[in-house]
């Protein structure tokens, strides 16, 4: 943990503003440790825990929603999609219960403020406002490169999860952290931090393919998002999305690797 603080700068950013980027990390390392322990079905009781991790993962970034629901779509489990749904009106509900209607005027003010104030980051959207040009333009090219990332996560997740046993089932989670970033309409640099969960899945993957001559495209491209992602944390977010680009090669980067496994096998 303090080797992650001292030289992962998003993380450091995530603690010092109090961001709930650090719930949504534990939640999702908590969810894929149990789904990789899990070697039958779940019961009512196992559903219900998988369900609670599901919302301690998403719930605190509902902008992060949209690929973890492809993932579970082309998963054929549309039961737990609708289930992720619910949870998150149940705690959106609990909050305007706690806090009165009043909490979601002023949210969408605060949105509108934000949204007129900060660029889209460290996203694929954030990839088009960086490159200029006429509006229309920079909306085409972020729908393209939004399209590209839905397409390697259904290039992943297609069929649904991997057996327990098979290497590839990691790198089946390690896309939704990095996708979930770069599909989102705005992520500040803070919002990196999940970014260690796929860093975390990815070196697993490697440690299991010890004797596997290409693992240093996909090492090599995470050494390089982690230092984009240090870097544009220290730049306060200005300038060139390095992040959104280096997390971008990184996923393809997977992608090619998950199937480079799937010949091999």
């Amino acid at each position: 943990m303090l080797l992650v603080l001292v030289f992962y700068a998003p993380a450091q950013l995530a603690l010092i503003d109090g961001q709930t980027a650090f719930l949504a990390l534990f939640g999702l390392c908590a969810w894929v440790a149990r789904i990789q322990r899990s070697r039958a079905p779940a019961g009512p009781s196992g559903r219900v825990a998988s369900g609670a991790l599901w919302l301690l993962t998403w719930a605190w970034k509902p902008q992060l929603l949209p690929m973890p629901l492809l993932a579970l779509v082309l998963g054929r489990a549309a039961r737990r999609a609708l289930l992720l749904v619910g949870l998150q009106v149940l705690a959106l509900a609990l909050v305007v219960v706690w806090a009165g209607p009043a909490v979601l005027e002023r949210y969408v003010t605060l949105t509108r403020g934000a949204a007129g104030a900060y660029a889209s980051g460290q996203t694929v959207f954030g990839i088009a406002q960086a490159l200029g040009g006429p509006a229309v333009l920079a909306a085409a090219v972020g729908l393209l490169g939004a399209a590209l990332v839905c397409a390697l996560v259904a290039r992943l997740w297609w069929g649904g999860p991997r057996a327990n046993a098979d290497a590839r089932r990691l790198l089946q989670f390690a896309s939704l952290p990095l996708a979930a970033v770069l599909l989102a309409p705005r992520a500040y640099a803070y919002e990196l931090t999940l970014w260690l969960a796929s860093a975390w899945l990815i070196l697993r993957f490697v440690a299991e393919r010890r004797g596997a001559g290409d693992r240093w495209p996909l090492l090599s491209m995470l050494a390089l998002s982690w230092l984009a992602a240090v870097l544009i944390t220290l730049s306060s977010g200005q300038g060139v999305p390095w992040a959104a680009y280096a997390g971008l090669g990184l996923l393809a980067t997977l992608a090619w690797q998950y199937r480079r496994a799937t010949c091999a096998r």
